[in-house]
């Protein structure tokens, strides 16, 4: 699979790489719910709650 970007890699994290934060706080719990280990986060886009879904992918490696 090709991503199109018109920045290389090292310059896209150059860009990351120079901002500054104005806030220091931003921590703030979300409420989710696990289903089948799959996390449902609720997210509101004009007006309309929605699930949005975040994956934990695990490896397990047996030697």
């Amino acid at each position: 699979m090709a991503c199109a970007f018109s920045q290389s890699a090292k310059e896209q994290l150059a860009i990351a790489n120079s901002v500054t934060l104005k806030s220091k706080d931003f921590y703030q719990e979300i409420k989710y719910q696990n289903k089948s280990g799959y996390f449902i986060i609720p997210v509101t886009i004009g007006g309309v709650i929605y699930g949005c879904i975040f994956t934990l992918v695990l490896c397990s490696c047996r030697y």
